[in-house]
């Protein structure tokens, strides 16, 4: 049996459609009950996912375990939420799948990556200093370490650090999807010297799945394309065929202004400023050896967009 968590998030719905257009039983853990899965064969069992007597339960040695929770608050407002969704789920799940004998495939982020400023980002990787007023990094990186931590000393189970993740079957409309949504209505969009690596979430799911089987344990960085802001914005422009003019803001007035814009942060302009060249070669080699063209994923988050207004 493959069981999923995080089902209602990005990665874990496209990931539970995947598994079923591939054939497999999904098993979903979760908190409270799912819309999106009503007319399809996902058997959804309700309980805590920090209650290991629930999980013991539901877990059994020959199942693939794959924890896709991640709550992400880049606006660092709830750092009690961010710690038992990151954190504390994690680490139940990961003592009870090493407890019972199961396979576990745990959702990291590249966000925790230690990046150098120029270069090629690839396996093996190392773990930037993060501070604990950084909500999302930091418990996921202090997840990231006990996982580590218990696959050395015995449970079967592979980490995997996705980079920017955008694609179609994103509900509860999450940072990317959000950003993309925010471009298509606006006409003036202000870019600045930076950029991202994106994979498409489906992607991201087939690798998944994959890694699931893999006879032996091991890290991958999952991702796809490097983009520039611009770059992404003359793609959404010449997809849409819209008028969108893109101003270059310099990136110390950015800095200067953005404690006063409310769906941004400090955090977002420190990710897309950083080095986001990643390798995805050990991706390719064992896990994914095609990705879907980025202009058709872009199409793909358009097209969910608009049809989900």
């Amino acid at each position: 049996m493959i069981i999923v968590t995080g089902a209602s998030g990005h990665i874990g719905n496209q990931l539970c459609r995947t598994l079923l257009k591939q054939g497999y039983e999904v098993k979903v853990l979760a908190r409270n009950p799912l819309n999106h899965f009503q007319n399809k064969a996902v058997v959804v069992v309700l309980g805590s996912l920090t209650d290991p007597a629930f999980l013991r339960r539901e877990i059994q040695r020959s199942d693939i375990v794959i924890h896709a929770i991640g709550y992400i608050d880049l606006q660092n407002s709830d750092y009690d939420q961010s710690v038992e969704s990151n954190l504390t789920t994690t680490q139940v799940i990961t003592d009870v799948c090493k407890e019972k004998g199961a396979r576990l495939v745990y959702i990291s982020t590249a966000d925790i990556i230690e990046k150098e400023k120029t270069g090629l980002i690839e396996e093996p990787v190392t773990y930037k200093e993060i501070s604990e007023k950084d909500h999302y990094a930091y418990t996921k990186k202090e997840a990231t370490v006990y996982v580590r931590k218990a696959i050395k000393s015995g449970l079967s189970g592979v980490i995997l650090y996705p980079t920017a993740v955008i694609g179609a079957n994103d509900f509860k409309i999450g940072p990317i999807t959000k950003e993309v949504k925010n471009v298509l209505k606006k006409r003036f969009l202000f870019s600045l010297s930076g950029g991202y690596n994106f994979i498409d979430v489906d992607d991201v799911s087939k690798a998944i799945i994959q890694s699931g089987f893999l006879p032996y344990n091991d890290e991958f960085i999952l991702s796809g394309f490097n983009l520039s802001i611009t770059d992404l914005y003359k793609r959404i422009r010449k997809f849409t065929k819209q008028k969108k003019f893109i101003i270059h803001v310099p990136l110390w007035l950015i800095r200067l202004i953005i404690p006063y814009v409310k769906q941004y942060s400090i955090k977002m302009i420190d990710v897309v400023t950083e080095n986001h060249k990643y390798s995805n070669q050990k991706m390719k080699k064992y896990l994914l050896s095609e990705l879907k063209p980025f202009d058709l994923t872009l199409a793909e988050t358009i097209r969910f967009i608009e049809t989900n207004r």
